[in-house]
C-alpha cells in the first residue's frame, strides 16, 4: 500500500538506498519547504482578506443614487409626495441638484407610463410659439401631447404625456446623473 523506505527484517531495520525520485528522508528541507508554503498563504489570505475589506467598505462600485431616489439606466429619480404647482415643482428639483423629469427615449417612456397611475410634473413646458419644449430645451418629437384647453402649457405624466395648467397643484418627478 505504502512504499517502505526501511527494508525490514526481525533483527536488523535496514534503511532502503533507494527511497525515490525528490525525497529526502528525515531532511530538514522538507519541513522549512513546508514553513515557507504556509508563510506565503497566509500571506495570501492576509491580502485578499484586506482587499475584500477595503471594496466592501468602499461602497457601490456602480453609479448609485440618494436614498429614497430609484435608479433607472444611470439616472435617478425622485417621485415627490407633496403637491406644488410646476415651477414651484421646478425649484424643488433644482435645490436637489436635479430638474423636473426630461423623457428622451421610448424605453423611457415606457417606464414611466408603468411605473405611475397618478399625475406628476414633468419638465415639459408649452413655448411662445406653441411647441412643446423640454428643460433642457430639446424639443418634444415622438409623443403627442394630450391637451384640453389652450392654457394647459406644462406637461405631466400618467399613462401618456398629458398637458395641465401650471398653477394646478400636483406631486413632481426630479431626474439627475448617478453619481
Amino acid at each position: 500500500m505504502f512504499p517502505k523506505y526501511y527494508e525490514e527484517s526481525s533483527t536488523n531495520p535496514q534503511r532502503n538506498p533507494d527511497p525515490g525520485p525528490g525525497f529526502v528522508a528525515g531532511s530538514p528541507v522538507s519541513s522549512t519547504t513546508c514553513w515557507i508554503i504556509a508563510v506565503i498563504l497566509g500571506i495570501l489570505f492576509l491580502a485578499l482578506l484586506g482587499i475584500t475589506g477595503y471594496f466592501a467598505t468602499k461602497g457601490c462600485p456602480c453609479p448609485c443614487c440618494p436614498e429614497q431616489w430609484v435608479t433607472y439606466r444611470g439616472r435617478c429619480y425622485s417621485f415627490s409626495k407633496e403637491k406644488k404647482d410646476w415651477h414651484s415643482s421646478q425649484e424643488s428639483c433644482r435645490a436637489q441638484g436635479a430638474h423636473l423629469l426630461v423623457i428622451n427615449n421610448t424605453s423611457e417612456m415606457d417606464f414611466f407610463q408603468v411605473l405611475h397611475t397618478t399625475f406628476h410634473w414633468i419638465g415639459l413646458q408649452k413655448d411662445t410659439d406653441g411647441n412643446w419644449t423640454w428643460e433642457d430645451g430639446s424639443k418634444l418629437s415622438h409623443k403627442k401631447v394630450i391637451s384640453n384647453s389652450p392654457v394647459q402649457k406644462c406637461g405631466v405624466v400618467r399613462g401618456d404625456i398629458r398637458a395641465s395648467s401650471c398653477e394646478v397643484s400636483a406631486p413632481w418627478i426630479c431626474e439627475k446623473s448617478a453619481q
